[in-house]
């Protein structure tokens, strides 16, 4: 067997297109699918919802990028001391306090 002969041999058994996907075989797409694609990665995507914000780090933050601290406060109420909850909500980046935003 010849060099020549050995390379037609071996590439006989596949002609290439049998394996592989051409262009005529994948279907094209519509105008309409082309439009709700472009939609769907170009369209203004809503604003997160912010809840937080942070003065010493000029951000807003969501839920959570927050770290929340309840702390159980005694006051007098009468005769007798009354546990009263308050929420100490500080920034997850800084460990400032944080404000709500209304």
């Amino acid at each position: 067997m010849t060099r020549v002969q050995y390379r037609l041999t071996r590439l006989t058994p596949t002609t290439g297109m049998e394996n592989k996907m051409g262009k005529g075989s994948k279907q094209r797409p519509t105008a309409q699918t082309f439009w709700d694609n472009w939609d769907r990665i170009f369209a203004d995507k809503p604003d997160p919802d912010f809840k937080f914000v942070c003065y010493r780090c000029d951000t807003k933050l969501l839920k959570g990028e927050v770290v929340e601290y309840v702390e159980m406060n005694h006051e007098p109420f009468g005769d007798r001391l009354v546990e009263r909850p308050v929420r100490i909500v500080k920034c997850a980046r800084c460990g400032d306090e944080v404000e709500d935003i209304h």
